[in-house]
């Protein structure tokens, strides 16, 4: 009953779309083709995505992000020519006869405007940002710091390999990680899709501690079962609702709430010695509230990838607590990545993708 009501939303805010990129488009080149093309277009990715999903063709993907992506910003100017357009009218004037008469300069001041976006979210996508933050944690650890390597949102899929993976555990592990935490959706969907040598690039790195990740939903979107067979088998050890103990601190790393059935925070805490430090990773950032509640000194998540696409990003701060980066809540410090991939679309536009080193320090 879920996935339909999903599916409805998903249709009524394309239907949305559409109608207002048909409207303006319209409206700019008064032609009536416009009434056809744009809605097809407008739910081109819908249909297509379900096809891909249903028949397993993972590279119907690889071509629908680039769609996805020019389309966004192309609704986003619709939107917002619909908008001086209400305005312009308001003032009985009207824009649409403007852009009509100046076609051709419109079209290519919009190819030109959408083509440097574009090459900045390839940009913004394609280079790794590495972060150190230092943490300073209230509780005793017999004097010692640990420098936890932290990254999130792989993705990894046949579109998206294993190259900044590779990047990040090499930067990670000369900046002195001890030991590498992962934040969830390491797999994107469907394990069976990733190429080979991921397993080789796990191997490579010999970290003091190892490293381990906890599920995120997509994980759980491809067949959690096999996608967690895949991760155990190239090196990676999963946190599920477990306790892993590192040198007097706790990580606790919870099942993604995509499962309904797992444990909440308190009841993983019961047996936990509250003196030591406790680092809880999950991969959604809106269960932070539990973990200021419970007091935990360091929280991890990702999954938000800062929104990925501006103005997406404002959406994602407003709905979570922290959305992106490094913030405090009472004795409680939060870092929520962008992501190391992305969910299909190969662009970052108000966001970039990251690897993160923290060094904790303790009283």
């Amino acid at each position: 009953m879920k996935i339909f009501s999903f599916l409805f939303i998903i249709f009524l805010v394309v239907s949305i779309v559409a109608s207002v990129t048909t409207y303006a488009m319209y409206g700019i080149y008064d032609s009536k083709k416009m009434l056809y093309i744009m809605p097809v277009f407008g739910f081109l990715p819908f249909i297509t995505l379900i096809i891909g999903r249903i028949y397993g063709r993972g590279s119907i993907e690889k071509y629908l992000g680039h769609f996805l992506f020019y389309y966004n910003y192309i609704s986003i100017l619709c939107l917002t020519i619909v908008f001086i357009q209400i305005l312009s009218h308001l003032m009985k004037r009207n824009f649409f006869k403007y852009l009509n008469e100046n076609q051709l300069r419109f079209s290519v001041m919009m190819l030109i405007v959408i083509g440097l976006i574009a090459i900045y979210g390839r940009y913004k996508f394609e280079t790794v940002k590495g972060i150190t933050y230092k943490i300073k944690i209230d509780k005793k650890n017999n004097g010692k710091k640990m420098k936890i390597g932290f990254i999130s949102d792989i993705h990894l899929n046949n579109i998206f390999d294993g190259e900044k993976l590779n990047f990040a555990l090499e930067k990670m592990k000369n900046d002195g990680a001890e030991v590498i935490l992962i934040g969830g959706d390491f797999v994107d969907n469907n394990s069976s899709l990733i190429g080979s040598g991921i397993k080789e690039i796990i191997e490579k790195y010999n970290f003091k501690h190892g490293i381990y990740t906890v599920l995120g939903n997509h994980e759980y979107y491809g067949g959690i079962e096999k996608n967690i067979e895949y991760i155990k088998s190239i090196g990676i050890n999963i946190l599920r609702d477990k306790t892993l103990e590192i040198d007097g601190i706790t990580v606790l790393g919870r099942d993604d709430k995509t499962n309904k059935e797992r444990k909440n925070l308190k009841k993983l805490l019961e047996e936990r010695d509250n003196k030591n430090p406790i680092i809880v990773i999950d991969h959604n950032p809106m269960t932070l509230s539990e973990s200021i509640e419970n007091e935990i000194d360091l929280h991890l998540s990702g999954h938000t990838h800062n929104g990925q696409l501006f103005p997406m990003n404002y959406l994602t701060d407003y709905l979570n607590l922290n959305g992106n980066g490094y913030k405090k809540f009472k004795d409680t410090h939060s870092f929520v990545s962008s992501g190391l991939g992305t969910w299909m679309i190969p662009y970052r536009v108000g966001s970039q993708s990251q690897y993160v080193v923290l060094e904790l320090q303790f009283d």
